[in-house]
């Protein structure tokens, strides 16, 4: 990695549950409590810091009092930090990720350290650069940098309880990162999920070769007021969805379905779609309920 130059984030991959999380990743990974911010890739050289956020963009003149925090913490060391940035009230309590940037406060919860004074560590264990990130940590004072709570478990109760916690504090699950993969490896995300019927209410589109606009996510909706409208609900990304001919089955359902304008029965949404469907085609999905619970607010993940 080279200080001053953006690299995109590991992704993340969806594990249902806890059980199967640990089947299938536990004993090969290190956990940390899932907070609900934004991705941070945090990057000090001296007077000079950028807040990247998971898309390239610099938030830290927009955040100019915490990456001035983030700078006093830092001192001397020029580094690369992978944090989860949370937001907080003057009481401190923890905010939705909408508030982040009207928050009184913020924390930056330390996920990673990819580089640090020269040296490259993205291509070491992740045992490796977390023993460094702990190292770095506990020779600097206080602030607004906070350590993730690493842990590691010999079995799947302890594993449980530890998952069972973070739900029970409010937080959106957990993290498991591989002990022995590189920065740039996925790491796998626990977090409760349920199987939901939804309509497909509009979309977003990419150019493409020779000129063509290609479906990239969809948006969608469920019925609300006894079915008098539709109320938006999610998100779905193609690169979220393993299955590429689903996605292509999915694409050609809906093309004959487009439109200009938003369907009657459709709430507004945030945001302009790039087209609209009339909304006759329904996808099984596994939505992850909001922790602050606020209807009807869900993050899709996958689908079927």
């Amino acid at each position: 990695m080279e200080l001053g130059t953006f690299s995109k984030p590991p992704g993340a991959i969806l594990a249902p549950n806890a059980q199967d999380a640990w089947q299938k990743y536990g004993q090969r990974s290190i956990a940390y409590p899932k907070q609900d911010g934004w991705r941070f890739q945090i990057h000090v050289n001296g007077p000079r810091i950028v807040l990247y956020s998971r898309k390239g963009s610099d938030y830290a003149a927009k955040l100019a009092t915490t990456a001035q925090q983030v700078a006093q913490q830092v001192g001397a060391h020029r580094i690369i930090l992978d944090v989860e940035m949370v937001g907080y009230d003057a009481d401190d309590r923890p905010l939705p990720p909408g508030q982040l940037l009207k928050a009184h406060h913020h924390r930056c919860w330390v996920l990673d350290m990819p580089y640090l004074d020269g040296q490259d560590l993205s291509g070491a264990p992740t045992v490796e650069r977390l023993r460094r990130l702990d190292d770095w940590l506990a020779g600097r004072p206080a602030g607004v940098l906070v350590r993730s709570e690493f842990q590691r478990f010999s079995d799947a109760a302890v594993w449980q309880r530890f998952f069972g916690q973070c739900l029970q504090e409010g937080l959106e699950g957990a993290i498991l990162k591989l002990a022995d993969s590189d920065y740039a490896t996925p790491v796998y995300k626990v977090k409760p999920f349920e199987t939901i019927d939804v309509l497909v209410i509009a979309g977003n589109r990419e150019r493409s070769g020779h000129g063509a606009r290609s479906l990239k996510s969809l948006l969608l909706g469920v019925p609300a007021a006894g079915g008098q409208r539709i109320a938006v609900l999610g998100t779905a990304d193609r690169d979220e969805i393993a299955d590429k001919a689903l996605w292509a089955d999915i694409v050609r359902a809906l093309e004959p379905l487009a439109q200009d304008v938003r369907p009657r029965p459709i709430d507004p949404t945030p945001h302009l779609p790039s087209t609209w469907f009339a909304p006759e085609i329904v996808l099984e999905v596994k939505a992850q309920a909001n922790r602050n619970k606020i209807d009807p607010h869900y993050t899709v993940g996958g689908g079927g």
